[in-house]
């Protein structure tokens, strides 16, 4: 009697349309590694502060909880941020990347800092392909042989397309003459090309991963989908996750990287209704993308998705994964523990101001090291604080993770002006200053009108020629430092910024905060 009431049951869920069954399969994300391989105490209020947070070992511990198929997929900037990334060039985070699976990389603007030879090396290392479908030669407009268009990848019967973009950005975010020889196209019209060759259009869906995000306007700001208001204001002049959802199509979603932003949940454009996602920096966290097709059509039937925080508490940590990652760390040397300077109070950084008490003590280094009258470096070349109290080596690789070299040159004083002038009003990495002081009044048009500019405690001489020390990165003209191309006698030292810092920090043990007061911007 059971049996014969259970059959029409079962046959009527077999004559269920076939939409009424799906499969699931998950993307993970990451962005903007920087080399943060541990997890580390967080600094934010509640009852979180102190917890720890992040690093490979807890990523593992979250992936092995995966029940479905899944890519494990980076934007790029895997190395430049800490003495274990510097060091080794990137082997360490290709090996660590290599023991978690990832399935494809898109090449960050950092990924070039130590020239195409090395890029070269750690792709050859990698068990996953380097994307980056808009990286061009300049001499025969063929495709550096380390990178790739693209990748398809076979889960459980659906075929994920994925393509790789660099930022068009990256000659103004590495070392210029590393990137000389390679032209970096628009985002969106290389999209369309790969987009249409027959293993994507095959896909059942495709996705980009970027290094960009969705908007510049979100860098370093972990924000909800709701929050953002998109506007058209450089929509295409601008590298960005909107400008290439818009203009490419055929996307399901874009995973971003190089703002440091963090998106809680995919923002989906309203006019390409393309998910956009970025997983914000230093590997606190991770985007998860679960995506639903319909199992006989191989149609995209839903997706929806959220940003994960790497709580150890949570995930736990994968205990094979940290004993790779410590024994990179042994590796790399203890000597980078050894105490050599201490810090009276906590020394900030900023993306965004003039003037900072950490950059204040790095141009005054460079400017002292080199006998200069001034010295500029640019914020973004400083990506840590210093707490109060010990310093060690190591964390003065993640204050100062690039292998940038100081570098003297001639600038007039018109010339010094007109380099202040086009930082106050321009570009994202700020100048900060060392042997000058000024106070810039703006006019209506929030450009300077009025500059008065003290070198030394005298009034600058437009006329007069100033020695004037800065970084190798600023002095090839990246990061709105154009004017610094016009200098004479232009001398790379060979000498260390980071070394400098160092001797610099072992030599007075104890730092000073320096004095403030250099910049003035009055509206």
């Amino acid at each position: 009697m059971k049996g014969s009431l259970l059959r029409p049951i079962f046959l009527s869920l077999l004559l269920l349309p076939s939409a009424a069954f799906g499969k699931t399969v998950v993307i993970y994300h990451t962005n903007d590694v920087h080399g943060y391989y541990f997890a580390e105490p967080s600094k934010a209020e509640g009852p979180n502060k102190g917890r720890l947070k992040g690093g490979f070992p807890a990523l593992a511990g979250l992936l092995r909880k995966e029940k479905s198929p899944r890519l494990l997929l980076d934007s790029g900037d895997i190395y430049q941020g800490t003495a274990e990334g510097s060091v080794t060039r990137g082997e360490a985070s290709i090996t660590l990347m290599n023991a978690l699976g990832y399935n494809a990389l898109a090449a960050g603007n950092h990924e070039f800092d130590n020239g195409e030879e090395n890029l070269r090396r750690l792709a050859a290392a990698a068990s996953f392909p380097i994307l980056g479908a808009n990286v061009h030669r300049k001499s025969d407009d063929k495709r550096p042989d380390y990178l790739k268009d693209y990748a398809v990848f076979d889960l459980d019967g659906i075929k994920i397309g994925v393509i790789g973009l660099a930022t068009r950005d990256t000659p103004l975010s590495t070392l210029p003459s590393n990137v000389a020889q390679l032209e970096f196209r628009d985002e969106a019209a290389e999209a369309r090309r790969v987009l249409s060759l027959p293993e994507l259009r095959a896909a059942d869906a495709v996705v980009a991963l970027c290094h960009f995000g969705l908007s510049k306007g979100t860098a370093h700001q972990r924000l909800s989908p709701a929050s953002f208001k998109p506007s058209e204001k450089g929509l295409g002049k601008d590298s960005t996750g909107l400008y290439l959802a818009r203009r490419a199509g055929g996307l399901a979603a874009i995973f971003g990287g190089h703002f440091h932003a963090s998106l809680e949940a995919p923002y989906e454009d309203p006019v390409s209704k393309t998910l956009i996602f970025e997983s914000g920096a230093q590997l606190e966290s991770i985007s998860r993308l679960e995506l639903v097709f319909d199992d006989v059509s191989r149609k995209l039937l839903s997706a929806k998705g959220r940003l994960i925080d790497l709580w150890v508490h949570e995930t736990g940590e994968d205990p094979e994964v940290r004993k790779l990652a410590q024994s990179i760390s042994e590796r790399v040397g203890r000597r980078l523990d050894d105490v050599i300077g201490s810090a009276p109070a906590p020394m900030f950084r900023s993306d965004d101001s003039l003037e900072s008490d950490i950059g204040n003590w790095i141009t005054d280094a460079m400017r002292s090291t080199a006998s200069a009258e001034a010295a500029f470096t640019n914020t973004r070349s400083i990506r840590a604080d210093f707490d109060k109290g010990p310093i060690t080596l190591r964390q003065l690789y993640k204050v100062m993770p690039f292998d940038d070299t100081l570098v003297t040159l001639e600038l007039t004083g018109a010339q010094i002006m007109e380099l202040i002038a086009d930082n106050i009003h321009g570009h994202r990495s700020k100048l900060l200053v060392s042997g000058i002081a000024y106070t810039c009044r703006l006019g209506r048009d929030g450009r300077p009108s009025r500059l008065e500019v003290k070198v030394g405690n005298a009034p600058i001489e437009p006329s007069r020629s100033y020695k004037v020390a800065t970084n190798r990165y600023l002095a090839s003209g990246g990061s709105g430092g154009a004017v610094f191309l016009k200098g004479k006698n232009i001398l790379d030292t060979g000498i260390s910024v980071r070394g400098l810092l160092a001797e610099d920090m072992m030599f007075n043990r104890l730092l000073k905060l320096p004095p403030r007061g250099r910049a003035a911007v009055i509206p």
